[in-house]
């Protein structure tokens, strides 16, 4: 037993040292940063009858509305030390993060209530985002979790979770766009793929006939990047829109 221990420390411990090498690499070269998600619009896609519009928030007001969102702040998610800053807003008309040398921290909203998606779409613009390693951030899940990372399977064992973000590959910074499926605790990823698209950069993900899809506008129109069994049918889900650093 305290061999196993001891690898589970030095597993940790491998990627708090990454993870802290690789943040304060991305923010020393570009210093403080803005990432931005400016609209989020829940209803059924153009082809398929309107059922219901299930929200609706354009971020123009300067205040985040209480009674469709709830802020979530974590420093030292997962346990970990933060350091460093980053702040969630509504202003000049998008919702901002701004990170500056962020460590093992997270902000996020998550919709005050869950929602019953069939025949919807939930749709983002993403205008800008963080560095290197660091993206724009979209979750549904059938749980609300406040008090630490969305992302940890013994916080959200199932979960869809889209991120956007620049990656290094082969030497060149790209835009990468994956979706992430996970179900009691076991994690598929449905498909990890470098994107071309210029901002602003717009998502759709569609739950629709048994089937969840991706999308993405790649400047002509959306295009699909995706799609799975929808695996939540009938269970009422939250939105979250979200950034966090480690």
């Amino acid at each position: 037993m305290a061999e196993k221990r001891e690898e589970k420390g030095i597993t940790r411990l491998m990627f708090s040292l990454i993870s802290l090498t690789m943040v304060l690499y991305m923010f020393q070269i570009i210093q403080s940063v803005l990432a931005q998600i400016s609209r989020v619009v829940g209803g059924a896609p153009p082809s398929a009858p309107i059922t219901e519009v299930l929200l609706s928030d354009d971020f123009e007001d300067g205040v985040i509305d209480p009674d469709k969102w709830e802020v979530i702040t974590v420093n030292g998610w997962g346990g970990n030390t933060p350091s460093g800053t980053l702040t969630l807003e509504e202003t000049n008309g998008v919702l901002s993060w701004t990170a500056t040398n962020s460590v093992y921290q997270y902000r996020a909203l998550v919709t005050k209530n869950a929602y019953v998606l069939s025949n919807h779409t939930i749709e983002v613009e993403i205008p800008n985002y963080l560095g290197t390693g660091s993206g724009a951030k979209l979750s549904i899940a059938p749980a609300k979790q406040t008090t630490d990372l969305i992302d940890l399977p013994a916080l959200s064992p199932n979960i869809y979770m889209v991120a956007w973000r620049k990656k290094l590959v082969d030497g060149q910074l790209v835009d990468k766009l994956a979706l992430n499926r996970r179900v009691n605790g076991t994690d598929i990823t449905i498909s990890d793929v470098v994107v071309e698209a210029t901002p602003p950069r717009r998502l759709k993900l569609e739950v629709k006939e048994g089937k969840i899809r991706l999308y993405y506008d790649n400047g002509a129109g959306y295009v699909l990047h995706s799609e799975d069994s929808y695996a939540f049918a009938g269970q009422s889900m939250y939105i979250y829109l979200y950034y966090y650093s480690g």
